[in-house]
């Protein structure tokens, strides 16, 4: 069977994206999100995506938490207007160069689930990642599923996070808005 690196955001995005992507290929999980702010809350998430992905019975890679470098990239003027695209672009580069490192010719990811992400960007990002990295990004939207997925993450037990992960995005959930 076909390997495909996953790349997760979360447990509760997971859900609908492996029932569809295990049907295919032979799945690897990719925990890469230096966005997720503060600590706790990245803690709880790698948490709760350590124990599905038992359940799952599913390796898992997690990904240097490589905030610092983050925080000092997205902070710039010009580039925090279009933090969530520089957001993307290091999480899947960072993921095309694991699945190069770890011999997979496909990839994916699990932002493909959320009707929250700006998908067009997120899917010319991967095209131009695997393009780079000579990979084969696989695509399908799953947002027409995200009821279900939310559903089941409930009957799950799941931890559910209320933003992105970006404490910029936290603050515009809970504390006004940002200018982009």
């Amino acid at each position: 069977m076909r390997k495909l690196l996953l790349h997760v955001c979360c447990a509760p995005c997971l859900i609908v994206p492996f029932s569809e992507f295990s049907k295919e290929f032979d799945i690897t999980l990719f925990f890469y999100n230096p966005n997720i702010h503060p600590i706790k809350e990245y803690k709880e998430r790698l948490k709760t995506l350590r124990e599905y992905s038992k359940t799952l019975n599913v390796p898992l890679i997690i990904g240097e938490y490589n905030y610092k470098s983050y925080f000092f990239n997205v902070s710039y003027p010009y580039r925090f207007k279009e933090r969530c695209i520089f957001c993307y672009q290091i999480r899947m580069n960072e993921t095309g160069r694991m699945a190069t490192k770890v011999g997979f010719q496909f990839f994916s990811t699990t932002l493909l689930y959320s009707p929250y992400q700006e998908h067009d960007k997120l899917v010319r990002i991967a095209e131009f990642v695997a393009k780079e990295y000579n990979l084969t990004f696989i695509y399908k939207d799953f947002r027409n599923r995200y009821r279900e997925g939310v559903e089941r993450s409930k009957e799950l037990s799941m931890y559910r996070q209320k933003y992105c992960g970006c404490i910029f995005s936290e603050f515009e959930r809970y504390g006004g808005k940002l200018v982009r």
